[in-house]
């Protein structure tokens, strides 16, 4: 008699499946980690927030492996990659987005010294001194005429600190944002290509009775047999 071979492909399903969430979470790590580190806020503990999202997205994704392991059909395999053109268009506005925030009120200090040995702080919105005192330079300079960043915070010379408080908050909630966003997205996607490799399995459509065919009729039981003495 042949065995079944359903259980072992379901194994494997789910392990390919839980090693893609995995992957999309160590991409997006190593991401953030190497040519995406501008990104990273200025923020202190800003890498335990990157933790703990990606280890929110883990198990929002392996939820989602729960879900979609079974064998899917073919409209169904059309949605999905809509999703994971969907989230991946959303991920790329969010990156735009959010790189437009940091470029505008991330600066580095002091401004004329190489890379190595700048440091990077948020500011604020300017107020309407600020905009005065700035004007025609750049924050780095304007910050470096009015004695430094500690002094220009500690005093409000170009910008408020409760302005500074929110712009950090606004900061760190798009980076934790674009992270999950990223890895949901690197995570649909790539399970989306591997159920369109060839070979495998999809749902069979459900068979339609032929036109004019009789509907099968129900089994009746047998009836019980008397028991000789």
């Amino acid at each position: 008699m042949a065995t079944e071979a359903r259980p072992a492909g379901s194994f494997d399903s789910l392990v390919a499946i839980v090693a893609s969430a995995a992957a999309a979470v160590g991409a997006t790590l190593a991401l953030f980690h190497s040519f995406l580190s501008d990104l990273v806020p200025p923020i202190e503990g800003a890498q335990l927030s990157i933790g703990m999202v990606s280890f929110g997205t883990t198990v929002v994704l392996l939820a989602l492996s729960l879900l979609i392991r079974k064998r899917l059909s073919s409209a169904k395999q059309r949605w999905l990659a809509v999703l994971s053109l969907v989230l991946l268009a959303a991920a790329f506005w969010a990156f735009f987005t959010y790189r437009d925030v940091v470029r505008t009120y991330v600066f580095a200090y002091p401004a004329e010294r190489p890379a190595s040995e700048q440091t990077r702080y948020i500011r604020g919105e300017l107020h309407e001194m600020g905009e005065k005192r700035s004007k025609g330079m750049s924050i780095a300079e304007a910050v470096k005429m009015f004695g430094g960043p500690q002094l220009v915070v500690s005093r409000e010379l170009l910008w408020e600190e409760s302005a500074q408080q929110a712009m950090t908050g606004r900061l760190e909630r798009w980076y934790m944002f674009l992270s999950m966003l990223l890895t949901t997205a690197l995570y649909v996607v790539a399970i989306t290509v591997w159920r369109a490799l060839p070979g495998k399995p999809r749902a069979a459509p459900a068979r339609r009775p032929s036109p004019g065919a009789p509907p099968p009729s129900p089994s009746t039981p047998s009836p019980p047999t008397e028991e000789q003495p």
